[in-house]
């Protein structure tokens, strides 16, 4: 295997976990990891400094960061291919940019801009609306392997596959047991004659409950099928999907989520409640992959 993986780093402390995070996956992808700083350009000062010394003083910062990450890296994983990269610009463009064709993007859940107490940051945020390949935010403390990857499968999504394929794919290169989850709200779809009592409103419930839990269990069965080194198992619930979800990151070394593309001709992914609420509150790292292009009406 072979390929890319990217990090944004800035020398914070979440940055320091996910260029950890980032190393160990591009060691298990036998991929490079590109340790990449954004930095912006200011014009303030220029009339003590010109214009072009000012920038090539930013320029010069922005690659040292990024080569302290990358000292930071062969000190611990000195045969991994690792290099830097900086870039002038908003970070969260610059390594959307810098990662279009990465296997993955690993983002810390805040950065220097960040304050303690903040559950996600902006550059976290706005690099999933601008990346095209799949994006780990980095969440929760350190611990040791769990062996358990969770995908959060929306059966009726255009991610679903998707989320699954990634899923399996980390699983395996992680050594790990699969746990896809799938959580329907029946507060929010189910919509009965208000003359059925509450015993028909249960058993409503448990049959489509049963439908979901089958439909679940053939997605998980289709794409395992090529991952049979894998243990996988999968559970339907009546429960709040969010909620389902953050539970279960509790018990797991990395969650999976789904995002629908943007319409049209604009990059990136458009994240939804449950994943926004996931990537807020989750207490492991958790993995945005796109749904392929084209499957919810977007242009390939």
């Amino acid at each position: 295997m072979s390929g890319t993986v990217i990090v944004g780093y800035d020398q914070s402390e979440p940055s320091e976990q996910s260029l950890m995070f980032a190393a160990r996956e591009a060691e298990l992808r036998g991929a490079t990891l590109v340790v990449f700083h954004g930095y912006h350009f200011t014009r303030r000062g220029a009339a003590l400094i010109p214009p072009a010394a000012l920038q090539q003083v930013y320029e010069d910062a922005g690659l040292r960061i990024a080569e302290i990450g990358v000292e930071h890296v062969r000190s611990r994983f000195p045969d991994l291919a690792v290099r830097s990269g900086a870039e002038a610009g908003l970070h969260a463009r610059m390594l959307a940019e810098a990662g279009e064709n990465a296997d993955l993007i690993v983002v810390g859940n805040r950065g220097r801009g960040g304050f303690t107490g903040l559950l996600l940051g902006s550059v976290s945020m706005r690099t999933l609306g601008a990346a095209r390949c799949p994006v780990v935010v980095v969440r929760g403390g350190e611990h040791g392997p769990r062996g358990r990857v969770v995908a959060a499968v929306d059966i009726d999504g255009p991610a679903a596959e998707t989320v699954l394929d990634f899923a399996f794919d980390e699983a395996s290169l992680h050594h790990a047991d699969l746990v896809a989850a799938y959580a329907w709200d029946q507060d929010a779809p189910l919509i009965l004659d208000a003359t059925l009592g509450t015993a028909a409103l249960g058993e409503a419930a448990q049959t489509i409950i049963a439908a979901c839990d089958d439909r679940l269990a053939a997605l998980v069965q289709k794409t395992g099928a090529r991952h049979p080194e894998v243990a996988s198992s999968h559970h339907a619930a009546t429960a709040s999907p969010a909620g389902l979800l953050v539970a279960e990151s509790q018990y797991a070394d990395l969650l999976v989520v789904g995002a629908r593309r943007h319409s049209h001709d604009h990059p990136g992914m458009r994240i939804g409640p449950v994943a926004a609420a996931v990537l807020h509150h989750a207490e492991c790292p958790v993995a945005v992959a796109p749904a392929p292009a084209g499957s919810d009406g977007t242009k390939p």
